[in-house]
Parts: structure tokens; C-alpha cells; sequence
């Protein structure tokens, strides 16, 4: 029988409560002005659709060198998500308003524009917000799409080691020309996936 990998999925990914979400800022997420007790204009929220959608291609953004930016590294590029509760915002500053908070460490998102210490960045359905710098890593993760194999070999006859369903987490290794990924999964099951199935291991450069 296929071990199927059960990690977290979606059910605790955003909140729809802004003024929770200001609250948590102090002690979950470097995004929080100490001298700052105004909480965001309250609001009913929209609800979250639960996409993964296709990666955006290159061409879809404005495109940065990286001796072009601020960080030195390039627009668009991936990161992923350095804690577990970190929140969304309008613009960036701390002003601004918190539209959702992710509450998914190691969610890949997409940098599709920064500043000195704020970053712009895309979400897995296409919905994009301003982040704190410090709240994000340079460590490549990606969901599943669907439910995926992971094999031991870069090759569709490869012995199955585990599935993930869809919606996991997984770190992401090196893709290589043929469209295969290496992944490890959260509980240790390390092989290859499809690259196809992967939202989060497209290269930017």
C-alpha cells in the first residue's frame, strides 16, 4: 500500500481577521510597530479562494537584475515563508492595512517587487500582498498541484516511495533538464517529482 504523507494542508493557511492578525504581529511576525496600538480599519474581508494556479511566467512581470536591486538579487525570484504566522499587507509600511495573514511556514511565494525592507510578493492563487524582508528566506520550497509520486529515480518506472497529496509542502532540491525535481517531504521521504506537479520550482533566471 502507497504511504500517503500527511502533513497540514490548507485549512490553516490564511485568517480572515485583520484585527487578529495585527494582534499576533508582536509575537509571531517581525511586523509589528511597538509603539503602534491603532488597529487596521475593520472590514468584512473577502474570502480566500483555494487555487493553486499555474506558475506565472517571466514575462509576466517587470523584471529586475540583480545588480538592478536593492538586494542584489533578482526580480521575480522565489522565497518561501521564514515563520508561521506572517501578514499580508496593502503596501509597505506598517500602516498600511493587513488583508490576510499566511499562517503556512515554508509557503513558497514569488518576489515580484521590493523595497529596502518590504517585499511585494505572489501567492500560489495569484493574490498578491507587501511583506516584511525579515520574514522571508531564501529557502526553496513548493506545494503539490495534485497528488504526486515521489520516486527514486528521475524516471516514470521508478519505484514509488511515498505520495503526497495535494496542497503538501515540500523542500525542493535541484530540477533537472528532463522536468524531474528532487523533494524531500517534512516526515523525511526524500526522491523526485514531476516538476509539472510542483507550484514553487520554476526558475527565474
Amino acid at each position: 500500500m502507497r504511504k500517503f504523507i500527511a502533513i497540514c494542508l490548507l485549512a490553516g493557511l490564511y485568517t480572515a481577521d485583520p484585527a487578529n492578525a495585527q494582534s499576533q504581529d508582536q509575537t509571531q511576525a517581525p511586523d509589528q510597530d511597538q509603539s503602534q496600538t491603532q488597529s487596521p480599519k475593520q472590514s468584512q474581508p473577502q474570502r480566500r479562494r483555494v487555487v493553486i494556479e499555474d506558475e506565472p511566467q517571466k514575462s509576466e512581470f517587470f523584471t529586475k537584475a540583480a545588480t538592478e536591486t536593492l538586494s542584489g538579487l533578482p526580480v521575480p525570484r522565489f522565497v518561501s515563508l521564514k515563520f508561521g504566522q506572517v501578514n499580508g499587507r496593502q503596501g509597505p509600511t506598517l500602516q498600511h492595512n493587513v488583508l490576510w495573514q499566511y499562517q503556512r511556514k515554508g509557503l513558497p511565494l514569488i518576489v515580484v517587487a521590493e523595497t529596502e525592507n518590504w517585499r511585494k510578493v505572489r501567492d500560489s492563487e495569484g493574490e498578491e500582498s507587501w511583506i516584511r524582508r525579515v520574514a522571508l528566506s531564501g529557502n526553496r520550497t513548493v506545494l503539490t498541484k495534485r497528488e504526486v509520486d515521489i520516486i527514486t529515480r528521475p524516471r516514470d518506472d521508478a519505484r514509488i516511495k511515498a505520495v503526497a497529496q495535494v496542497n503538501v509542502l515540500l523542500d525542493l532540491g535541484d530540477c533537472n533538464e528532463s522536468g524531474w525535481c528532487r523533494v524531500r517531504s517534512s516526515d523525511g521521504h526524500k526522491g523526485w517529482a514531476r516538476k509539472s506537479d510542483l507550484w514553487g520550482a520554476t526558475n527565474f533566471d
